[in-house]
C-alpha cells in the first residue's frame, strides 16, 4: 500500500510540468539555432568543387619524410575506449610547379608541408593493435594538387598543410568532411525539434492534470 501511494504522490508532483516544459524549450531552442548553422554549413559545402577548385599538378611530388605526430585514444560516453588513430604529416617536394605556372617560379625552395591526417587503428582500444604505418615512406611518388588559381583565396574548408596549399592528401576527402559536418548539424537539429514536439505536449498535459487537481 505504501509503495503505491509513493508512485501515486510522485506521479502527481506539482513541478513535473514546468520541469518537462523547461526540458522541451531546451530541445527547441537548441535545435532552433543547430538547424540554420548546418543549412548554411550545407550550402557552403554544396559549393565545393575539388576538380574545379584543385588541378592535378602535371607529374608527381615525392616524399621526403614521413612524420609521425601521435597517437589518439578515442573516449566516449564513461570514459569508455572507442577508437585509436595514429596521426601523420608528410613533407615533400614539387619543383615541377615552376612549369606550371609563373606564380611558383624563381623560388628557391619548393619542399612544402602536408596537413596532419590519421590512420585508424580499427579498434577500440590502442593496445589491442600495433601502430598503423604512414600512407607513405621517404621516397614515395605520389599524386599532388595545387590550386586551379595560385595565390588565390580558396574556401576555409579546405585544409591546408602550408601557405600556397599545395596537397598530397586528396582535397576531396576535405570536401566530404564539410559535406559530413553540415549533415551532423541539421540532423541533429531536426531530431532535437522532433523530440521537443511531444515533450512539450508532455508538460502541458502534466500541468493540466496538476490544475485539474487543484
Amino acid at each position: 500500500g505504501n509503495n503505491v501511494e509513493s508512485k501515486k504522490n510522485s506521479c502527481n508532483n506539482p513541478l513535473w510540468g514546468p520541469i518537462v516544459l523547461a526540458a522541451a524549450f531546451l530541445f527547441f531552442s537548441t535545435g532552433v539555432s543547430l538547424v540554420p548553422i548546418g543549412l548554411v554549413q550545407q550550402n557552403k559545402a554544396n559549393n565545393l568543387d575539388s576538380e574545379t577548385d584543385f588541378t592535378v599538378i602535371g607529374s608527381a611530388c615525392t616524399i621526403t619524410e614521413s612524420i609521425f605526430i601521435k597517437t589518439e585514444q578515442k573516449t566516449c560516453d564513461k570514459g569508455r575506449k572507442c577508437g585509436c588513430n595514429d596521426w601523420f604529416q608528410y613533407t615533400f617536394t614539387a619543383s615541377q610547379l615552376a612549369e606550371e605556372d609563373d606564380f611558383y617560379a624563381g623560388r628557391i625552395d619548393y619542399e612544402f608541408k602536408s596537413r596532419d591526417h590519421y590512420i585508424s587503428r580499427g579498434v577500440d582500444n590502442c593496445n589491442n593493435a600495433p601502430q598503423s604505418a604512414p600512407l607513405w615512406e621517404e621516397g614515395s611518388v605520389v599524386r599532388c594538387w595545387r590550386p586551379a588559381e595560385p595565390g588565390g583565396d580558396l574556401p576555409k574548408q579546405y585544409r591546408c598543410g602550408n601557405e600556397d596549399c599545395i596537397k598530397v592528401l586528396s582535397p576531396q576527402d576535405d570536401v566530404d568532411r564539410a559535406q559530413g559536418i553540415a549533415k551532423a548539424f541539421w540532423i541533429s537539429g531536426t531530431v532535437l525539434l522532433g523530440v521537443a514536439i511531444p515533450v512539450t505536449i508532455l508538460g502541458i498535459v502534466l500541468c493540466l492534470k496538476k490544475s485539474r487537481v487543484k
